[in-house]
């Protein structure tokens, strides 16, 4: 495993990760990570441009840990990313990180899915921030899931890596909202948003179990099956467990049923096998009614559901083939670790329990550890206090338990069989209280030191107990075993057999179980006893564990399957066992967690469970040693020796609170810390500190896919949640301000003219706020914001503006946003705050996507103007601006009032006409010009100026004014009308919009409105016929009763300058109407503006005529042809070729 320079010391760096994709083509998927480091790390890998240094937004750095993160795309393809080259999208100076982005290129999948279900690609690395107060310096694990048949892309997820969380001791819960989230651009037409949210399963983040005190919680691995003579004498000389010969120190396992055998030589202390180490995670608790706290927490003894008929025994046993032994023995309290063994005493005909207590307060750097309000921050409402009396109850402690066999022999006999113990707590070695005689039943104190029964014994290591095996005179030593079996003739083994002296008859372990978190052994004088508390992370080696190792990997849940090496048997290669040497490098034999995955509650249970749930009773699976799951369905396998039960009954819980300190606790289960309902979290305030957690959640943009069975695919979003306490801190606050309209049912963003609006607080936690809609923003166009942090602390009674600062820290921001700097201090009397203010500006050219932009504001208070010494820095509650990016639409164009299509708009000689060209757009940001695109102007007509449209957002106008001359009657013609848009001129690919119009505009014939008082003699003039005939048409105007003068009057007035003739043939020579109405040419093209070019009509004009009676036809065709009814034959026939009618 690779390490950069800077970041091989303690400590993680890890913060914050997110990993999506989309889909290139075909089932080719690109994956993007986003990872946020510790930024203040002295390394050249993360130098950059910024003042301090280190890097900021835009700058390339090379992000990783104490591992070299791996990227496993789920399918058997694995990348280690030694150079994974990010690209800075966001930093923070006081909350100290770096936030970094890179996409890797396309894999390709042979299938769209697994199977049916999902890929599950994984990002992964080592190791997370030592502050948090669970996972502290753990590895972390984001997996990500593949779908390309349910999705073309995932969601991604945008926040700021660290979350801060006001909490004020109180038994309300405080809560937040989950983030924003953006939708890759171009793969969710609908813009569709992450609607399911849940929390990542334990075993993602780590668990712990809590053990309530009683015999039915525990969990216990039975040993009948390891223990048996046939397995215990199938180790032969190619097949041993680690053996210290003088000449050769060899590992050697071929097959796993040889590693089960080991691993109960190693409980019960083995010549070859003579050191076990044992560790785990242990947090005492007390019942505050009983006084009962901790307990046992590891022994061997009689197996749960036992009567004491199924293997022929009774509690108070004295043959000893029937005993449930407990080899070894461990319980803690919140003063001291105990441990020992039980062993025969032959004068007294039972087993005896012989112990040796270490004291917590021996270590004064442990007290010191243990007294630290960081480390184990103080308690709040719902927890029982802690005192100096007793060190370790509430508190996650990891404890480390080494065990050393030692043993004597002489010419082939044994003279001796004793253990010594040493014991560490969060890598401390304690000392012991007393030191236990070696002979029987006798009791010393403060025995000698140094060297005892032939042992040199180490700083802290206990007085030898004698046991668990015994030493008879009859026992003979052969091959390093006891008692010979002339049944097996071969081999090392040969003579061999485990008899009585040596511990037991072959029967030992039939109902026998390693018990974690109890006691139930063989000495009727100790009454069986129970843990009450949480442990987590029990691991058993062969080896002694120094105390740099135990230092090295405990704050580290172990997973052998994804190292090279730590000490896995089955890890070792056989051409290099003559090297290896477990007292250098401790063996790991077994590993068990209380993570949900390891857990089943019926099948790939060895039978051991019925297929249906409700037995109060689980089965756990070890880490290690790990085998497929189809191991566990044939019982009696190998893998099914390593099964352990799991009793849990009511009082029993599985996903305990662990919620301990920033060295000393690394596991626990979101679902007691953390609450997740409908996007909102609540923090449970029974199990909460101040300070920092780890939490990972997992949001789908649908909770169940078109089938109705399972979530569309999941990405993974594991981020730091800081609880502030809110009585001791000023925690600031954060607003954001803008313009906008609410234009339908949507607000969106407009001119930034007049006051800005306070935008509602988003991520917002009630069930009515989050149905609010998404700000809407136009690509193409500026989006404002007004970034506001406020405080209140004050000064000699009054606002500081000295010595407080407030500053901002923004979360993934579009690389061409642009932020003004911190403006600053104002304040504002009537909230009673001090504020600062930043502005950003963006303009958007991407469209149907959602951006979301988040930010907090963070307070530092400088004590001093010299030194500006920073006394505290805290972080407000985090705001996001949901942006949904939409295309910027066309304007549309209207005519007012509205024109029928095919009348048009009609105007009257003489008399002003007008209508109003209006253009509109919804983008409040746009503007618009409104021209006239085709067709003639009339003469004398005017398109006015554009003008703006009283109370509208983009709303112009322009007048179109047209007072027709008196010989304009018949005029026809079509303008064109458009309005165009800006188009959003700041992004090169984005062009005007634009709409258009066609108007028809006529004037009526025959129709003249007066202007002015006129004799009547000079308007017939104009027109070309004499009074008399004028008159005569407008006999019937009330206001026409004088021939010689035109009154103007209001309104005015409208006359008739001709009479209206419609023609009727297919077409009609306009000689032949002028010759019939004697009119001139001049005069009928003068009433008729159309006639210009004509020399004829056709059928359906109507035209304006004056009819002149003395120049006029006398006769025309119709002249005397009637029907017997005396009508006009023409107007009958409509027709300009009648039939005379003829009688017969």
């Amino acid at each position: 495993v690779s390490a950069l320079e800077g970041l091989s010391g303690p400590g993680g760096t890890f913060r914050f990760g997110h990993v999506y994709w989309q889909r290139d083509s075909g089932n080719t998927i690109s994956f993007t990570i986003e990872a946020a480091f510790t930024r203040n790390v002295e390394t050249s890998y993360f130098q950059g441009t910024a003042a301090d240094g280190f890097a900021q937004v835009g700058d390339r750095i090379t992000m990783t840990g104490r591992e070299t993160p791996i990227f496993d795309f789920g399918d058997g393809i694995v990348h280690r990313l030694d150079n994974l080259v990010m690209t800075v999208i966001a930093y923070s100076e006081s909350e100290n990180w770096i936030l970094g982005s890179t996409t890797l290129p396309g894999h390709t999948y042979a299938t769209p899915n697994d199977q049916g279900t999902p890929w599950l690609a994984k990002f992964s690395g080592c190791c997370r921030l030592r502050e948090l107060h669970n996972n502290a310096d753990a590895p972390w694990v984001l997996t990500v899931e593949v779908d390309i048949l349910r999705a073309r892309a995932s969601p991604r997820v945008t926040t700021l890596p660290q979350l801060s969380v006001p909490y004020d001791g109180s038994p309300v819960s405080p809560t937040f909202r989950l983030f924003g989230n953006s939708p890759i651009p171009e793969t969710d037409p609908d813009s569709r948003r992450i609607e399911h949210w849940e929390l990542a399963q334990p075993w993602d983040v780590g668990q712990a179990g809590r053990l309530q005190g009683m015999n039915s919680s525990t969990v216990e691995l039975p040993l009948r099956t390891i223990s048996s003579t046939a397995m215990l004498q199938g180790v032969a000389a190619n097949k041993g467990c680690q053996v210290y010969f003088a000449s050769q120190r060899s590992l050697i396992f071929q097959e796993p049923g040889q590693h089960a055998s080991c691993m109960m030589r190693l409980l019960r202390g083995d010549y070859y096998m003579n050191i076990t180490t044992i560790e785990g995670w242990v947090r005492v608790m007390r019942n505050p009614t009983t006084g009962k706290e901790g307990g046992a927490i590891l022994s061997t003894g009689e197996e749960s559901g036992n009567t004491p008929s199924t293997f022929g025994r009774v509690r108070t046993c004295t043959s000893k083939g029937n005993c449930a032994v407990s080899l070894i023995y461990a319980s803690v309290n919140s003063t001291h670790v105990v441990v020992g063994h039980e062993r025969f005493e032959p004068h007294l005909n039972k087993f005896k329990l012989s112990t040796v207590a270490f004291s917590v307060s021996s270590s004064q750097m442990l007290v010191e550890e243990l007294k630290s309000t960081e480390l184990y921050p103080p308690v709040f409402a719902g927890q029982e206090a802690t005192d100096d009396d007793f060190p370790l109850r509430n508190k996650w402690v990891h404890v480390t338990i080494v065990r050393k066999s030692h043993i004597g022999h002489d010419n082939g006999l044994f003279t001796s069989w004793e253990q010594t113990y040493k014991v560490y707590v969060n890598g401390y070695q304690l000392e012991v209280d007393k030191y236990p005689a070696c002979t029987d039943e006798a009791t010393c104190t403060g025995g000698a030191r140094g060297s005892i029964s032939g042992y040199n014994l180490g700083t802290g290591e206990s007085n030898p107990i004698p046991g668990p095996r015994i030493i008879d005179a009859s026992v003979t030593l052969k091959n390093g075993r006891c008692d010979q079996d002339p049944s097996i003739t071969q081999g090392v083994e040969s003579g061999i057999k485990l008899g009585v002296e040596c511990l037991d008859d072959g029967g030992f372990g039939n109902g026998t179980a390693l018990i974690i978190g109890g006691y139930r052994g063989a000495d009727p004088d100790m009454q069986a006893h129970y843990f009450l508390g949480e442990m987590d992370e029990v691991r058993i080696w062969h080896g002694e564990r120094s105390r740099a190792q135990i230092l090295a990997s405990f704050q580290t849940p172990l997973n052998p399957a994804r190292e090279d090496f730590y000490g896995d048997p089955s890890k070792v290669a056989i051409n290099d066992i003559s090297t290896y040497d477990s007292s250098v490098a401790p063996a790991l034999f077994a590993l068990y967690s209380f993570d949900d995955q390891n857990i089943q509650n019926s099948f790939g249970s060895c039978g051991i469970l019925p297929s249906t749930t409700g037995t109060g009773m689980s089965v756990m699976q070890p880490v290690y040693p790990k085998f497929d799951e189809s191991a566990y369905d044939t019982p009696g396998s190998i893998a099914c020796a390593w099964l352990a039960k799991v009793y849990v009954n009511s009082m029993w819980g599985i996903s305990s609170v662990v919620s301990g300190t920033g060295t000393s606790n690394m596991f626990y289960d979101s679902r007691d810390i953390f609450a997740l309902s409908q996007g909102v979290v609540s923090l449970q305030t029974t199990n909460l500190k101040i300070g920092f957690y780890q939490i990972t959640v997992l949001g789908a943009i649908a909770a169940l896919d078109d089938a109705g069975d399972r979530p569309t695919p999941r990405v993974p979003i594991d981020f730091i949640i800081q609880v502030v306490d809110s009585n001791n801190v000023q925690v600031p606050k954060i607003k954001a301000y803008a313009y906008t309209e609410e234009i339908g049912d949507n607000t969106v963003f407009v001119r930034p003219t007049g006051q800005s609006v306070e935008l509602p607080y988003y991520p917002r936690p009630t069930q009515q706020e989050m149905q609010q809609e998404l700000l809407r923003a136009y690509a193409g166009f500026e989006v404002y914001l007004l970034l506001r942090g406020q405080d209140e602390r004050t000064l000699n009674g009054a606002l500081d503006t000295v010595y407080n600062k407030v500053g901002f820290t923004i979360g993934p921001a579009p690389p061409t946003a642009r932020f003004t700097t911190v403006k600053g201090p104002m304040t504002d009397t009537t909230e009673g705050v001090v504020y600062f203010d930043m502005d950003m500006n963006w303009t958007p050219c991407d469209v149907n996507m959602v951006q979301t932009i988040c930010f907090d504001s963070t307070n530092r208070y400088e004590v001093g103007a010299q030194d500006h010494t920073v006394q505290q820095r805290v972080s407000s509650e985090m705001m996001c601006v949901n942006l949904e990016l939409i295309e910027d639409p066309a304007p549309t164009l209207s005519v007012i009032p509205e024109v029928d299509p095919v009348t048009g708009v009609e105007f009257t000689m003489g008399r002003k006409g007008m209508f109003t060209v209006q253009g509109t757009d919804e983008n409040c940001l746009d503007d618009v010009t409104i021209t006239m695109s085709g067709g003639t102007m009339p003469p004398g007509a005017m398109f006015g100026e554009q003008m703006a449209v009283s109370g509208s957002c983009v709303q112009q106008s322009r007048a179109f004014e047209w007072t027709p001359d008196i010989n304009m009657g018949g005029f026809k013609t079509t303008l064109t009308f458009m309005v165009q848009d800006t188009g959003g001129a700041k992004c090169s690919m984005m062009t005007p919009k634009m709409a258009t119009t066609d108007v028809l505009i006529t004037v009526k014939r025959c129709r003249y409105v007066v202007q002015e008082d006129m004799q009547l003699q000079e308007l017939a003039a104009v027109l070309g016929m004499d009074w008399i005939r004028l008159w005569s048409l407008n006999s019937r105007e009330p206001s026409l009763n004088h021939p010689d003068y035109l009154i103007l009057v209001d309104p005015p007035q409208e006359i008739y300058v001709g009479h209206r003739y419609k023609v009727l043939a297919p077409t009609e020579p306009l000689g032949g109407i002028m010759k019939r109405f004697g009119m001139t040419d001049m005069q009928l093209h003068q009433l008729n503006y159309d006639l210009a070019n004509a020399t004829e009509v056709e059928q359906g004009m109507e035209l304006c005529v004056v009819p002149n009676s003395c120049t006029g036809m006398r006769n025309t065709i119709y002249s005397g042809l009637v029907y017997e009814d005396g009508r006009f034959f023409a107007q009958e026939r409509g027709d300009s070729n009648p039939v005379p009618h003829t009688s017969d």
